[in-house]
């Protein structure tokens, strides 16, 4: 009997419903990272291509490139870079990213939320006067404290 029973619901089982398994996070969008020091936003599209804007005191750099996302690997090659950098990342929720490069140094990214009013890195306003936009250079060849 206990038999027959065993049988009965392995024969309904695949006929129920699966619970929906969440979406794994998605680094495509708008992340930033803020200190007292910097502010970088640093925009991926799902084309595989990446905007960062960096502001400091001294003035605002902007960087470009393309990435490629494995769900745990960020490599990203700015252009006119030699070769992509790799950035460990781990999603503590969908919202925030702790991004660990090779260094060892580990920063935390959060998601922006699209507004209405929001400058969004891949849409820059032009350059200020005196700053530079560093299309050649980017996140690979940043001081430490200047990454997405």
């Amino acid at each position: 009997m206990r038999r027959l029973a065993f049988l009965m619901i392995l024969t309904f089982f695949p006929l129920m419903p699966s619970p929906s398994l969440p979406a794994s996070p998605s680094i495509v969008g708008s992340w930033q990272f803020k200190n007292e020091q910097i502010e970088v936003v640093a925009e991926f599209s799902a084309e595989g291509m990446f905007r960062q804007v960096n502001v400091t005191p001294g003035g605002r750099e902007t960087y470009s490139g393309r990435y490629q996302w494995n769900g745990q690997t960020l490599s990203i090659l700015p252009q006119g870079a030699p070769q992509p950098q790799q950035i460990r990342c781990r999603f503590a929720d969908p919202d925030t990213v702790l991004a660990t490069y090779p260094s060892g140094e580990t920063l935390q990214w959060k998601r922006m939320k699209e507004t209405g009013n929001q400058e969004k890195p891949g849409k820059a306003a032009a350059l200020p006067a005196g700053t530079a936009d560093r299309a050649s250079a980017g996140p690979a060849s940043l001081p430490a404290g200047k990454r997405p």
